[in-house]
């Protein structure tokens, strides 16, 4: 059982990148980022704090943003991007063994919806029924495979 120590980077790869954070709020360290826009769109490129199931997972802050920038990109954070084999922990209500192996949703920037599975972008790895804690692999740009799917990180220069 991993050691559990604070929502967000477990254990695994752990590619840490520089992003640029989109003006629409602040994030905590832990959060789960996601694209702001995609191609051409306002905010493509930026990341922000999830807001939706249907957000494009980028990765997990490292850091706080407080405030929130006065234009995009005016701040920069690090974040360990969604790859394969980096585990993530997050609260998960009503989480049990049975859990493990499963896709799920997210649930909120720091938690996970075990009872759903719409979106897919999370997979329970490993789950701690005591602590309520669900170990998961989130699904980034370079798990995306199907090109019809409700998550579309859209094509560069498009």
């Amino acid at each position: 059982m991993a050691t559990y120590m604070k929502y967000g980077y477990s254990y695994g790869p752990r590619v840490v990148v520089t992003a640029g954070v989109a003006d629409t709020g602040t994030i905590d360290d832990g959060d789960i980022v996601v694209l702001d826009g995609v191609g051409g769109a306002a905010g493509a490129g930026y990341i922000k704090k999830w807001s939706a199931a249907s957000d494009p997972v980028v990765g997990v802050a490292l850091e706080r943003v407080d405030p929130k920038p006065d234009a995009d990109g005016d701040t920069s954070i690090q974040i360990v991007l969604a790859m394969p084999g980096s585990v993530f922990v997050y609260p998960a209500q009503g989480i049990v063994r049975g859990h493990c192996f499963q896709t799920c949703d997210i649930n909120g920037a720091q938690s996970i919806n075990v009872a759903a599975d719409t979106y897919k972008n999370g997979w329970i790895v490993e789950v701690d029924e005591e602590m309520g804690l669900a170990y998961v692999m989130l699904k980034g740009p370079f798990s995306e495979s199907d090109a019809g799917s409700d998550i579309d990180y859209g094509a560069a220069g498009v």
